[in-house]
């Protein structure tokens, strides 16, 4: 599937290529300083002090770039973002949101190993981006936490400048410790000058670390933008209208208030993708899209209760076999069956049922909800959705049911208490 990919930092492959190569040169000076003399050595530690900066320092603007996606249950390869492929794994997903964007459809995701900076995928159709989603097992709802850089204040430029500066007399220090090393110094020579290497070199690594200065922050209960004195919160449903200005992100919103976020940094069609993503959540709010509450309503029958686990499985197969036989009088629908299953923030027990339920009805579609249980970022879900469908004994998937029912009432409890947006 061809997708085209937001990733303003670029891939992490780019990095450690910059960083690895830094770390080289630095092994070439020190063994040119004990075979060859200073000559080369200087070369190489130049070279080194380049990656090092091109790694550590230099800003990422990287442009969106055309990539190919291969999905499958759980997981999300990326190729022709960077050298190397690229895996987005469902387990990883921090925060997302699916919008609307220009004539597609954009699926935010943040990820544990990219918490600095959302990966945005915009798609053709919303079929497309239903697949993305339900191979990563995220919702059609916004949930966890975005995050984009808007601009920095002044404090972290001196912040960027300091880091420069540590990184020249961390490399001007190691090098003089080479050197030293070479003209065969003692210990207490050597200790001084490395010490003043390295110690800066930790300072200047630093910057690597994800900056969470000035973020417009999209979560559950609202949204966040930075403002003075700190950060401004508002509701998703008080937004009237949000767009970009130049390079910066402007919204209004129904109480009379107008807010302006420089976002410098970004490229304008990013500042565009963060407007989409507020503005699906605004919608949402309102009481546009697809309602995950009318679903739920129309599954009701579904709920176990308080019946024991094997009489409530049998009273599923028995649903199922009415479905089967063209009871009138059943309100269950495929469509949403098939919904419930895939859709992470329903409820596990819906899930579980659903799949119980689409298990007798489609024997032969088995091998897809193998696929969504594996999505689930819950390994009790993600069994329990096996259990149920695949499992045609009743006793048997009450037993392994049972094995795992704490857990899965641990899930239940959370997706109730999780925000989205």
């Amino acid at each position: 599937m061809r997708a085209r990919l937001f990733d303003r930092r670029g891939p992490r492959t780019s990095w450690l290529i910059l960083l690895g190569l830094a770390a080289l040169s630095g092994l070439v000076a020190i063994l040119a300083l004990l075979v060859l003399g200073s000559g080369l050595a200087l070369a190489a530690w130049l070279a080194s002090l380049m990656f090092g900066a091109l790694a550590a320092l230099a800003p990422a603007r990287f442009a969106p770039r055309e990539v190919e996606l291969e999905l499958a249950p759980g997981q999300v390869r990326v190729r022709g973002s960077s050298l190397l492929a690229q895996t987005v794994r469902a387990r990883e997903v921090m925060g997302a949101s699916t919008a609307r964007h220009g004539e597609g459809f954009v699926v935010s995701v943040q990820t544990v190993k990219r918490a600095a900076h959302p990966l945005s995928f915009l798609v053709q159709t919303q079929e497309e981006a239903a697949r993305l989603r339900v191979a990563l097992g995220i919702g059609h709802d916004g949930e966890g936490e975005l995050a984009w850089r808007a601009e920095e204040p002044v404090g972290v430029f001196f912040f960027n400048l300091s880091g420069w500066l540590s990184f020249a007399l961390s490399a001007a220090g190691l090098a003089y410790t080479g050197i030293l090393v070479a003209q065969g110094a003692g210990e207490g020579e050597l200790s001084p000058t490395f010490t003043m290497g390295v110690m800066p070199l930790l300072f200047s690594m630093l910057r690597l670390m994800p900056q969470t200065t000035n973020r417009v922050l999209l979560r559950g209960d609202a949204l966040y933008i930075p403002w003075i004195p700190s950060c401004a919160r508002i509701e998703y449903w008080d937004i009237a209208w949000v767009g970009r200005d130049g390079r910066a992100l402007v919204l209004t919103t129904r109480s009379g208030h107008s807010f302006s976020v420089a976002m410098k940094l970004a490229r304008p069609e990013e500042i565009e993708l963060v407007a989409s993503q507020i503005d699906s959540a605004r919608r949402r709010a309102q009481g546009e899209g697809t309602s995950r509450e009318h679903v739920g309503n129309q599954l009701s029958t579904l709920e176990r209760g308080q019946a024991p686990l094997g009489v409530w499985l049998a009273r599923l197969d028995g649903l199922a076999a009415g479905l089967m036989g063209g009871y009138r009088g059943s309100a269950l629908d495929r469509g949403a069956l098939w919904l419930a299953v895939e859709d992470p923030d329903m409820t596990p027990e819906l899930r579980v049922a659903a799949a119980r339920v689409l298990g007798r009805l489609e024997p032969a579609q088995r091998t897809r909800i193998a696929d969504l249980a594996e999505a689930s970022r819950s390994p009790a879900v993600a069994k329990g959705i096996r259990v149920a469908s695949e499992v045609d004994a009743t006793d048997s998937a009450s037993q392994q049911l049972e094995e795992t029912w704490s857990e899965l009432e641990e899930a239940q409890a959370a997706t109730k208490a999780r925000l989205t947006f």
